[in-house]
């Protein structure tokens, strides 16, 4: 099944007219560097994957990091800052009320879950770049800054949040740790220990669960 990041770029390939060969190209590069990692994939393994020839691999791309860069910066340029204000649309439309915080994180951890799961591949690839790559980490982190404090102030102004989240930090560290909650069990089981069996629903719910606890201190609603 095709993940929204995939489906996204595949757009974002037509609007730009890009040939048939050069998406083939980019294609077997996903697998290949979300598989076995960039430094370990060559350039004749990608064009092989891809059923094209070196030479039209390098008509494309300069190097193999030009073809990583031309993976990620659309992403990263075009898409991840859509990406983050979908899901601060969703943060900002949960009811701060009891009893419904706790079935709303629920829909956010299964929502943003699979849209990480379903691009998995891709998503592999930004975050390893992302953790060695500072230029890389700025811009991501600059997206989510903005929309960020966007939420926060429209929170604050919109749902007047109970005593839990009363100040604009304990509402930013309350999405700090639902993000990384997500990202470290995504990074679980599609890389850490992926031949293990999940039971995705259920490890989702006690994930939400849990940063329902640790935000409200209630362990009842």
């Amino acid at each position: 099944m095709q993940g929204q990041i995939e489906t996204d770029l595949e757009r974002w390939y037509d609007a730009n007219k890009m040939p048939a060969s050069q998406r083939k190209v980019l294609s077997a590069a996903i697998v290949l560097f979300s598989e076995q990692g960039y430094e370990r994939t060559s350039t004749m393994a990608i064009a092989r994957k891809a059923g094209v020839s070196q030479a039209v691999l390098f008509k494309y791309f300069h190097s193999k990091r030009d073809l990583l860069h031309q993976i990620i910066d659309p992403i990263v340029d075009n898409l991840i800052p859509t990406y983050v204000a979908e899901f601060f649309d969703n943060i900002q439309h949960i009811s701060f009320v009891k009893g419904h915080l706790r079935t709303t994180l629920r829909e956010i951890a299964h929502e943003r879950f699979y849209f990480l799961y379903n691009s998995k591949e891709v998503v592999l690839i930004l975050l390893s770049e992302f953790i060695t790559h500072e230029a890389l980490k700025q811009s991501v982190l600059k997206a989510v800054s903005g929309q960020q404090d966007r939420v926060i102030r429209k929170v604050w102004r919109e749902f007047r949040p109970g005593p839990a989240l009363q100040n604009a930090d304990a509402f930013r560290n309350f999405v700090q740790l639902l993000v990384t909650q997500l990202v470290g069990y995504f990074l679980l089981v599609t890389n850490i220990s992926p031949g293990h069996h999940y039971d995705f629903d259920a490890d989702l719910d006690r994930i939400a669960d849990n940063v329902y606890l640790v935000v409200t201190g209630d362990d009842d609603g």
